[in-house]
């Protein structure tokens, strides 16, 4: 069973756009994962976005974003929104443009948010493990798991020191930036897996940041490399598991899920390209900037449905490029298949 810190207030300008989750909510010792929910009222629902391990796009030349960045290490959870620096004032804790095709447009500024965490004692053993290795900026990596099938949960963990300590940031399924320009920052590890093989790229700028546009200036992040570990799992059941109609904005969970104990997943699956096959973890917000094709499909949760946003069909439901891996395995994909399933983590 995870351990569920308190449910905290975000404002994309409380506290300089940073909240740090302290005491309590983590026992001193280095989680396997930490799910940092963004929880919204709309429409009389309320909904659950999930956040993120690294910002993608800072406030230089941005037209919208938005998202929470989190990093955490044996007793600290650091959360990071959208607080304007030197650029444009643009960023929201939940940011969904027009050009996503779903329930509505979103730009948010307040929310709640709690933070999940499980320890080695929480979650069953591994089915697969790889330990800490080297990352660095531009790189690409193939690990080959050797399970039979494609894993039900995978997380990829991205530790690096900050000055005396060590923080950890996890993977993403998902890149939204994809060109370079000027003093842009943008960064972070993105992963893919399928019933051979994980795949992961790190950006090539940045393995993970935290800057300009996000948090409080004077404890920003910038990481250039790092280490990862990698865990998989098969699990027995899982308690729930649905292909997608792709015309479909809302996926009803019939019963309805305990959102307290389950992991709530939606993966992106290309039909072709480099990575056919391959389940990419989808995204919780935003990201426009006018050069840059739009990319990703991002998600929220309640306890009875899961909400849809599709990019339009001037996007790519996956998509990126040379700014990840050197370009290796890279993915332009508007024809993907879409999975909704929720998951426990529980010995």
């Amino acid at each position: 069973m995870s351990t569920t810190c308190q449910e905290c207030s975000l404002h994309e300008e409380t506290s300089g756009g940073q909240l740090l989750i302290t005491s309590g909510c983590i026992k001193p010792q280095m989680p396997i994962k930490v799910d940092v929910e963004i929880k919204v009222s709309f429409n009389n629902t309320e909904y659950i976005f999930p956040g993120t391990g690294s910002a993608h796009i800072d406030d230089d030349l941005s037209d919208g974003y938005g998202g929470a960045v989190y990093v955490y290490d044996e007793t600290h959870i650091k959360i990071f929104v959208p607080n304007r620096n030197n650029g444009r004032d643009t960023g929201y804790v939940v940011f969904i443009d027009e050009k996503w095709d779903g329930i509505a447009p979103m730009n948010i500024s307040e929310a709640l948010v709690r933070a999940r965490v499980w320890r080695h004692s929480d979650a069953p053993r591994a089915d697969f493990f790889h330990n800490w290795t080297n990352i660095s900026n531009g790189s690409y990596s193939e690990l080959i798991h050797r399970l039979p099938s494609v894993p039900s949960y995978v997380v990829v963990q991205v530790a690096f020191e900050d000055g005396n300590s060590t923080f950890i940031s996890e993977g993403q399924g998902s890149a939204q930036l994809n060109i370079r320009r000027g003093s842009l920052h943008s960064g972070g590890v993105l992963f893919g897996f399928d019933d051979t093989e994980i795949r992961i790229w790190a950006g090539a700028t940045y393995i993970m940041l935290a800057t300009d546009g996000w948090g409080d200036s004077s404890s920003s992040l910038l990481q250039t490399s790092g280490k990862i570990r990698v865990f998989a799992w098969i699990l027995p059941t899982d308690a729930y598991f649905k292909h997608v109609n792709l015309s479909d904005d809302i996926i009803s969970f019939q019963p309805a899920i305990d959102i307290n104990t389950a992991l709530i997943s939606v993966e992106v699956i290309p039909r072709n390209g480099n990575n056919s096959g391959f389940h990419f973890p989808a995204i919780g917000s935003a990201v426009v900037e006018p050069h840059n094709p739009i990319s990703g499909v991002i998600y929220a949760y309640s306890n009875t449905s899961v909400a849809l946003w599709k990019p339009d069909h001037t996007g790519y439901m996956l998509y990126f490029g040379s700014e990840w891996g050197g370009g290796v395995m890279s993915e332009m994909s508007r024809d993907a298949d879409i999975i909704v399933k929720a998951v426990r983590l529980v010995d």
